[in-house]
């Protein structure tokens, strides 16, 4: 039986009315046949991913920008998941399903602060001992700011930084 071995957002809450996005991220640990679908509460609003081979334990990335298959955007709600299928790639009535919950609501301003938007990272994944390719951060800020900006380990800033890329270095508004 196919298992996956892991599964999340890179943005557990997104705004599409200002282009902004997540990306499912999962890996399984067997040669599997997968499916990714969208639902909102239990309803099924499209498919990302129709029954594609996902080899053992390699990275996958699906990105949803937050509208449905007319290109309208969704409504906002908390009661949104992934649904990945991971089906035995020689007998589909063995599979796994796990999903991944987030939310889509509009991007609530911070007093007194730059409101950061549209941010992302390019690879999803980077590993820096195997891949050659550079990585990219971006964002966009709606006033000027000091922006400080660091890669961390893990999938949370709650340690230090491992890279300090900018240390408060004075922006004007806009993408960067």
């Amino acid at each position: 039986q196919p298992g996956i071995t892991s599964a999340f957002v890179t943005k557990e809450s997104f705004d599409p009315s200002k282009d902004e996005y997540t990306t499912l991220v999962y890996k399984v640990d067997a040669a599997s046949t997968v499916t990714v679908e969208v639902y909102e509460g239990t309803h099924k609003e499209l498919t990302l991913v129709d029954e594609e081979s996902a080899g053992k334990n390699k990275w996958y990335a699906v990105k949803f920008d937050g509208r449905d298959e007319d290109g309208d955007e969704v409504d906002e709600g908390n009661d949104w998941s992934f649904k990945i299928t991971a089906q035995n790639s020689t007998d589909d009535d063995v599979e796994t399903i796990q999903n991944v919950t987030f939310s889509v609501a509009e991007d609530e301003v911070s007093n007194g602060k730059s409101n950061v938007t549209n941010d992302s990272m390019e690879p999803v994944i980077f590993d820096d001992e195997s891949s050659s390719t550079d990585l990219e951060l971006a964002y966009c800020i709606d006033e000027d700011a000091d922006v400080f900006a660091a890669i961390y380990k893990g999938t949370s800033a709650g340690s230090n930084a491992k890279i300090e890329l900018l240390d408060y270095v004075s922006q004007d508004s806009g993408c960067h």
